[in-house]
C-alpha cells in the first residue's frame, strides 16, 4: 500500500467514489471452443500459469468439482499466501451461520429527561448503537441523512421542541479501537480504513467536494456531503488558468482530529473534484450529524455531542425510547462481498465477537471465526486477524478458501451467500470482468499492494459447479495482468466437461 504522499497524490488524482479502485480492464479472456475433460483441464491450466509473469511470484490455484466432491486441480493448493479481501469470505460465511441471514442490528433514540410542557426536553437525547452499518444512504435512496431524518420526525411527533442538553452517544457495544493496528500506517484518512464504532454514520466518511471559482485566481469552493458541523475545513486550494490536464487539489486529515486541509489547483471550467475522507470518532460524528439534522428541522440542540463513559451510566427504565432502527445482516453481507466494503465487513466481525462471545472486539470476533472454520472443516493451519482483509496477517490456502465453499454451498444460506458474491456485468467488482460468464460466475475479489486474490463458484458445462480460488502474492507484473491471467484461467474452468 502507498505511503502517506503517494495517498495525498492519489486522492488529489482520482478519488471518486468509495469503491474498490478498479485497474484498467484486462481483455475479455478467450474460452476454448470445445469443453474441457479433466485431463485437459488441467494442461490448459498448467499452461497458463506457466508465464514470465508469474516467476517471482508465489501462487497458488485450487478447483472441485461439487457435486462429485472432486479435487479438479491443485497447484500449490497448501501453501499460506495473503489473501486481501478474500478474507471476507470467511467473515460473511461464519456471520450468516451464526447470527442468522435475518439478523437485525439496531439504533435506538432515546430521551434521558422529562419533556417539559414547553415541548423543552430537560435533559438529554441518546443515540444507542449496536453495530448497524446502514446508517447512510445506501439503502435509502443515496441521501446521506435519510435515517437521521427519520429520528428527527420521531423526536418531533413525540413532542419534544427543544433539547436543553445535548446528543449523548452510547457506543459501548463495541470497545473503542477503532483503527486495526494491523492496518496500513498513515492512511487512517483513506475511505478503505474507515474506522469501527457501534454507532456510525454515512461508512464513517465525508464526501469532499471542491469546486472552481468564478475566475482563475478565485478560492476554490470547497463543501461536505453531507454538510456537517464536525469537520473544519481549512482550504487554501485555489483557480487554476489550466485548460487541460489533471486537477492538483490535495486533501488530508491530520490523525485524531476533524480538520481537513484542501490545497493546490482545480481547473476554471473543469468538474468538481471529490474525495471520500473518513472522520475520526464515529459515535461523535453520528451524535453530531444528528444534531445538525435537529437543528435544521428547528429543534435546537442546546449541548454538545459527548460520549457515554464511565462513571456516567443510564438506567434503563430512566430512558424513554423514541424509535429503533433496523437493518438485515443479509442485506449487510451483500455490500462487504459484493462492493468488497471493508467496513461493513469490520462491523460484522465485531458484532460477531459481541453476540457470541460477549466481546465487541476484533480479538472475539476473529475468535469467533475460527472456531466456525474449524466446525466447517477448514484443515491446516490458518492466520486470520481482521475482519476485511486489509491487514497483511491474514493467510489462507486456496485450498482451505475452497473447502470453505465447499461447507457454505451445502448451508441453508449457501444460496444468499453464493448470490452476494460479484457477478460480471452486475454493480460490484467484477462488473467489467468475465462478460462471457454472466450469469455463471459468483466470486470475490481481492487487492492490496502485490497481492491479488479471486475465489469464488462458477458454473462449468452441463450446469456443473466449481469452487475455485486462485490467490497471487509479490507479482511484479501490472495489476491488468494478473487480472487477465485470473480471469483466463476461470475461463477455463467454466469451460470443464465431466
Amino acid at each position: 500500500m502507498p505511503c502517506l504522499p503517494r495517498l495525498l497524490l492519489a486522492l488529489s488524482l482520482s478519488a471518486r467514489v468509495p469503491v474498490l479502485a478498479a485497474a484498467e480492464a484486462p481483455r475479455p479472456p478467450q474460452p476454448p471452443a470445445k469443453g474441457l475433460d479433466r485431463r485437459a483441464l488441467g494442461d490448459e491450466l498448467r499452461k497458463l500459469l506457466d508465464t514470465p509473469n508469474l516467476r517471482r511470484a508465489r501462487f497458488g490455484v485450487c478447483a472441485m468439482d461439487l457435486a462429485a466432491e472432486d479435487w479438479l486441480f491443485e497447484h500449490n493448493a497448501d501453501e499460506l499466501l495473503i489473501v486481501a479481501s478474500n478474507n471476507k469470505l470467511a467473515t460473511t460465511a461464519a456471520a450468516l451461520e451464526l447470527l442468522g441471514p435475518d439478523f437485525a442490528f439496531r439504533t435506538t433514540v432515546g430521551a434521558w429527561g422529562k419533556v417539559q410542557a414547553d415541548g423543552a426536553l430537560a435533559g438529554d437525547l441518546v443515540l444507542i448503537g449496536r453495530g448497524d452499518p446502514n446508517i447512510s444512504g445506501r439503502l435509502y435512496g443515496a441521501k446521506p441523512t435519510a435515517v437521521l431524518e427519520e429520528w428527527a420526525r420521531a423526536v418531533a411527533q413525540a413532542g419534544i421542541r427543544s433539547v436543553r442538553g445535548g446528543i449523548l452517544a452510547d457506543d459501548t457495544y463495541f470497545d473503542r479501537q477503532h483503527l486495526h493496528p494491523g492496518w496500513p500506517q498513515g492512511q487512517y484518512q483513506a475511505w478503505y480504513s474507515a474506522p469501527i464504532g457501534a454507532l456510525s454514520f454515512n461508512d464513517n466518511c465525508v464526501l469532499v467536494v471542491v469546486k472552481p471559482g468564478a475566475r482563475p485566481g478565485d478560492p476554490a469552493l470547497a463543501t461536505t456531503d453531507p454538510a456537517t458541523s464536525y469537520v473544519e475545513l481549512v482550504n487554501t486550494c485555489s483557480t487554476s488558468r489550466a485548460r487541460v490536464g489533471d486537477n492538483r487539489v490535495l486533501v488530508h486529515r491530520r490523525a485524531g482530529e476533524n480538520r481537513i486541509f484542501i490545497s493546490g489547483g482545480i481547473r476554471c471550467q473543469g468538474a468538481p473534484f471529490t474525495a471520500w475522507i473518513t472522520a475520526h470518532d464515529p459515535a461523535l460524528y453520528t451524535a453530531a450529524a444528528f444534531a445538525d439534522v435537529l437543528r435544521a428541522r428547528g429543534i435546537p440542540v442546546s449541548g454538545p455531542a459527548r460520549l457515554l463513559t464511565p462513571p456516567l451510566k443510564i438506567e434503563p427504565a430512566a430512558l424513554r425510547e423514541i424509535t429503533t432502527t433496523t437493518s438485515t445482516l443479509k442485506d449487510s453481507v451483500v455490500v462487504a462481498n459484493r462492493n468488497s466494503q471493508n467496513f461493513y465487513a469490520e462491523q460484522i466481525l465485531k458484532t460477531l465477537g459481541r453476540e457470541r462471545a460477549g466481546k465487541g472486539t476484533w480479538a472475539a470476533g476473529a475468535e469467533v471465526v475460527e472456531k466456525f472454520l474449524r466446525a466447517a472443516k477448514v484443515t491446516g493451519t490458518f492466520d486470520y486477524t481482521d475482519g476485511s482483509g486489509l491487514a497483511r496477517a491474514n493467510r489462507f490456502s486456496t485450498r482451505q478458501l475452497v473447502q470453505l465453499l465447499h461447507y457454505a454451498h451445502g448451508r441453508r444460506w449457501g444460496a444468499l451467500y453464493r448470490s452476494s458474491l460479484a457477478e460480471p456485468g452486475q454493480e460490484g467488482t467484477l462488473s467489467r470482468r468475465l462478460d462471457g460468464l454472466k450469469g455463471k460466475l459468483f466470486a470475490k475479489t481481492g487487492y492490496i499492494g502485490g497481492v491479488s486474490a479471486l475465489s469464488g463458484y462458477v458454473e462449468a458445462r452441463g450446469e456443473r459447479l466449481l469452487a475455485f480460488s486462485i490467490l497471487i502474492n509479490d507479482f511484479r507484473c501490472s495489476l491488468a495482468d494478473v487480472r487477465s491471467l485470473q480471469d483466463e484461467l476461470v475461463a477455463r474452468l467454466a469451460n470443464y466437461t465431466p
